[in-house]
């Protein structure tokens, strides 16, 4: 909501987004080594990126005049977090949530195939270049599996969600 932050936030998102993010896997590994913690940051990263772009993109997305009317009835700011911000980022945030955790896993996968012995992403791969397709199908589903685990957290926030364009009253 703050102009300046928007001027300042802006070109680097829209600079960064179409950027494939497996793509900093190697900017990962030079800054934090070969080790997980390189792979464990690029997935973060791959995470907060599509929330930051959700939550950015749902403030910018509230009427004028909501925030005008909790304004008028109240000066705290946290009236207007709890009743006009937090219902209009919640169901976007939950959607980036879901549609990053594809792009993170396939990330995970592709990282585990560098300076690894271990991980999903490497079981499979070792498997299909030993032409065991047992286990590289297993290795695939147990991927499926949880992926379709993280997918599903959604229904936790089922309860809460609204469309972000009313004020509830209560």
């Amino acid at each position: 909501m703050n102009p300046f932050m928007k001027k300042l936030l802006d070109p680097l998102l829209y600079f960064i987004y179409p950027i494939p993010k497996v793509a900093f896997l190697p900017v990962f590994v030079i800054l934090f080594g070969l080790g997980n913690t390189s792979k464990i940051l690029l997935v973060v990263f791959i995470v907060v990126f599509q929330i930051i772009l959700a939550v950015r993109d749902g403030v910018l997305d509230i009427d004028k005049d909501y925030i005008k009317v909790i304004q008028r009835f109240s000066s705290k700011k946290r009236i207007l977090i709890r009743y006009v911000i937090l219902p209009a980022i919640l169901p976007r945030t939950i959607s980036a949530l879901r549609i990053s955790i594809g792009i993170a896993l396939a990330s995970l996968f592709f990282a585990e195939n560098y300076a690894t012995k271990y991980g999903i992403g490497y079981f499979i791969l070792s498997a299909w270049t030993k032409m065991n397709y047992v286990e590289m199908f297993a290795g695939i589903l147990i991927l499926g599996y949880i992926g379709n685990v993280f997918f599903s957290i959604k229904k936790i926030g089922n309860a809460n969600e609204s469309n972000g364009r009313c004020i509830d009253a209560e």
